[in-house]
């Protein structure tokens, strides 16, 4: 028996150990019964992914190919610290690992993306279960895990949500990306709980978010906003569900993650005429990993009759219209390009990619989507001063040569029209 969380939490140690590993697992009329453990939904199995075209664009010069078509597996991804090595470059496919729904009882869940049970942290409150050696609002030692205390962690504990709560949290919720690829991940699962499991209702958890997309995305999975659980201190969770993440930045995708993006897109554009036919999405706006030819490159897309857009200064819906409607999508990778995920008609889709930062994101966002649109990655460069200026930098600005990358365009939307 787990005792009942104190009234005011210890700022540690704490020993981390996942979810799974606290419970027995269970068979889904055991979990339909309400008992405590953990259902598997979905097996351990394989995602096929899209094929992928790769291109390395050069500075034009005397004896140098200025753009080069290369194998997928040539491509420099990169590879975070303790993610698990998946060869070279682009994959075909991807290994994901079962996707669970845990429920545990007497879970104090805090401001910031962290789960404690009894002296346990949850290692779900980590980015991944092999990058859990940080984390923004805890630090580790070696006797365990301390919190980052301001106050709002270690803080009296709030009185307890008795309903069953979907924890749906993330240390990142500032940055676009992270709420998508992070936060969403687990998501499929309240749609789950709700058709097969027996839960009548379902709140989730979050922390009071800073900008409002956050809140727009929970509610774009179909969670009303009756439903979502915003918290700015410790509270306690009488009957907290954890479930495996649907897809895992830089590691694995499964099929649930397709089918959420799918039910979010047609419940903000459903069956919208097109906004726009040709979209190209910048990072100008963006001090991160700049393209430093990006003005160069907008103009060279509006002269193929693109729409360019900054996503900064459109909202999100907006944002999901356009990509749901688009029939070419080009843009730098990251963040910008993460609404492809919503992308209904696309034939053809174009990243502009640094060699600093070669990622498996948008090839995961498109992995699985009905339609048959071809992904084209176009490699930039470095140049030797800047590089050595910045280290390490993934994100240092980067380059293309306006040059070759007009004949790679011209060629790329000449074989769409």
């Amino acid at each position: 028996m787990i005792p009942a969380p104190p009234d005011r939490l210890q700022g540690g140690p704490y020993h981390r150990v996942d979810a799974g590993r606290l419970v027995p697992r269970l068979d889904r009329a055991g979990f339909v019964a309400g008992h405590e453990g953990a259902f598997v939904a979905l097996e351990a199995g394989t995602t096929t992914l899209p094929p992928v075209r790769c291109h390395v664009v050069q500075p034009a010069g005397p004896g140098s190919a200025a753009c080069r078509t290369i194998d997928g597996t040539e491509m420099p991804i990169q590879r975070p610290i303790g993610m698990p090595d998946q060869g070279p470059g682009f994959r075909p496919a991807v290994a994901h690992p079962p996707l669970a729904i845990t429920r545990l009882r007497d879970v104090v869940c805090i401001p910031g993306g962290v789960m404690i049970r009894g002296a346990a942290v949850l290692t779900e409150s980590f980015s991944a279960p092999w990058e859990a050696y940080q984390h923004r609002h805890m630090t580790g030692a070696a006797d365990g895990w301390h919190l980052v205390d301001r106050g709002e962690r270690t803080g009296p504990v709030a009185d307890g949500i008795r309903d069953p709560v979907l924890y749906l949290d993330h240390q990142h919720l500032d940055w676009f990306g992270h709420v998508m690829l992070d936060l969403l991940a687990p998501a499929w699962a309240h749609a789950y709980c709700l058709a097969y499991l027996g839960i009548r209702r379902l709140l989730v958890l979050c922390t009071r978010p800073t900008h409002a997309f956050v809140r727009t995305l929970i509610e774009a999975t179909g969670i009303p906003r009756s439903d979502i659980v915003l918290i700015d201190r410790p509270v306690r969770c009488a009957e907290l569900i954890v479930a495996t993440k649907a897809l895992q930045i830089q590691h694995y995708v499964a099929a649930p993650s397709a089918a959420l993006w799918a039910r979010m897109r047609d419940r903000i554009a459903p069956g919208a005429p097109p906004v726009v036919d040709r979209l190209y999405v910048s990072r100008r706006l963006n001090p991160t990993r700049r393209l430093v030819e990006e003005p160069e490159v907008e103009r060279l897309f509006v002269r193929h009759g693109f729409t360019v857009i900054h996503p900064e200064r459109l909202d999100l819906h907006t944002q999901i219209r356009l990509f749901a409607g688009a029939r070419l999508i080009a843009g730098c990778s990251g963040s910008n390009m993460f609404n492809i995920a919503f992308q209904n008609r696309a034939a053809a889709i174009l990243l502009l990619v640094s060699p600093l930062l070669v990622h498996y994101s948008e090839q995961f966002l498109h992995a699985t989507h009905e339609n048959t649109a071809t992904l084209d990655v176009v490699m930039g460069f470095t140049r030797d001063g800047e590089r050595a200026a910045a280290p390490g930098d993934v994100h240092a600005p980067w380059h293309v040569d306006p040059v070759v990358l007009a004949a790679v365009v011209a060629r790329w939307v000449g074989n769409r029209d």
